[in-house]
């Protein structure tokens, strides 16, 4: 999705496989407004979600969806996701990424921060819940501060990042990957003593507030997407 003049009003990709280009799987812009990202397998894309211009002053009120997709790298190669900036202040409206339920598997890190980004302000309304992150660097940066959620999601892998978990309390942390990195995994099932993502994520089936802020019900989950007291993280119903 390429920048644009005027917005672009709810653009929808789904049910792809992308696979092997040399830098990008998908990626959003600014202009990009009420977009969904769902139900794809994206995999060795090296960088498989850019999220690009992130911090850009004519943003246009940009807000995405990215949920139930299952991304793999190979072994300690790549970034699932990486944000990219350029200017140093902050923006005048923030974007707003809602990134749930995905299963991201394999490669050197979950996500990547530009420092532009960080500096300007963060990743202040972008949510991240409900997902399996098993990667071999868990996460690039420390400072969970910066974003407005990151709770609810099983994360794994075997550098061993230290996590200043505080406010986010709900993650569960694991010092093992979720399934094997060396390859693509059957994101339909999980492996070993994995079950603890069973019932563990919070239901985004209905209104919920947390830490006294309110949410709508978020796309894709509509009532009765799992059975039980609550979701599996991650891509996938188990």
């Amino acid at each position: 999705t390429r920048d644009v003049a005027k917005a672009t009003e709810g653009l929808k990709i789904y049910n792809n496989t992308i696979n092997k280009m040399s830098s990008v799987g998908i990626t959003s812009s600014k202009g990009i407004i009420n977009a969904q990202y769902y139900d794809n397998l994206i995999y060795d894309c090296n960088i498989n979600i850019r999220i690009h211009a992130f911090n850009h002053h004519d943003d246009l009120g940009r807000k995405v969806y990215i949920f139930r997709n299952r991304l793999w790298n190979p072994p300690k190669l790549g970034t699932h996701i990486f944000v990219w900036g350029t200017e140093g202040t902050p923006p005048t409206t923030f974007p707003v990424y809602y990134i749930y339920h995905n299963s991201f598997s394999g490669g050197h890190s979950f996500l990547g921060i530009k420092q532009a980004v960080k500096s300007s302000g963060g990743l202040t309304k972008t949510y991240i819940m409900n997902n399996i992150i098993s990667t071999y660097r868990r996460y690039y940066s420390t400072d969970f501060k910066i974003f407005g959620l990151f709770d609810y999601n099983w994360i794994g892998g075997a550098y061993p990042d230290k996590f200043p978990l505080a406010p986010y309390e709900n993650n569960i942390m694991a010092n093992k990957y979720f399934w094997n990195p060396e390859k693509l995994p059957n994101f339909d099932s999980y492996e070993g003593n994995n079950k603890n993502a069973l019932k563990s994520g919070l239901d985004l089936s209905q209104p919920f507030t947390y830490k006294k802020t309110s949410f709508s019900q978020l796309p894709g989950m509509s009532k009765g997407y799992f059975f039980g007291t609550g979701p599996s993280i991650g891509a996938v119903q188990f």
